[in-house]
């Protein structure tokens, strides 16, 4: 009887040092403007994906003028799980550098040749969100 009263007491501990650590913003800076917490998949969907979408899919599609390159921009027509796909092409770009700048930026902001020409502008809310997103990338965001 005393051995189950100590695994009660232990499951009881746990589990307030679980509530306690639910009372911690895990977000940090990963909070939107209402203060609730932005996972990365979701701030990808909402400030990325609407950029490629409209900016960068014209030719990162398999018969655009960028087929032949490895960014690809996928659409609903892929399947369920194109954004998540999406967001592994732009994780996968993001740690590419030129002159310790990511290619996911670098590009579209025409600070290396970009046959699809000026994209982005840097001081843009959009370069912003890729800029932020490559940060996410490197320090993901835990909701």
């Amino acid at each position: 009887m005393y051995a189950r009263k100590n695994k009660k007491t232990l499951g009881l501990a746990t589990m307030a040092a679980g509530m306690g650590l639910l009372a911690i913003p895990a977000c940090g800076n990963g909070d939107d403007a209402n203060g609730d917490c932005l996972s990365n998949e979701r701030f990808f969907q909402e400030n990325i994906q609407p950029v490629l979408t409209e900016k960068c899919n014209g030719c990162h599609n398999p018969t655009g003028a960028a087929k032949d390159t490895s960014f690809i921009i996928r659409t609903s027509d892929w399947g369920p799980d194109y954004i998540e796909q999406n967001m592994e092409m732009f994780s996968q770009m993001s740690r590419l550098k030129f002159d310790g700048l990511p290619w996911i930026l670098a590009k579209p902001s025409q600070t290396v040749d970009h046959g699809g020409a000026l994209q982005i502008e840097k001081d843009s809310d959009e370069y912003a969100a890729f800029q932020e997103m490559v940060d996410r990338v490197e320090n993901p965001v835990v909701c």
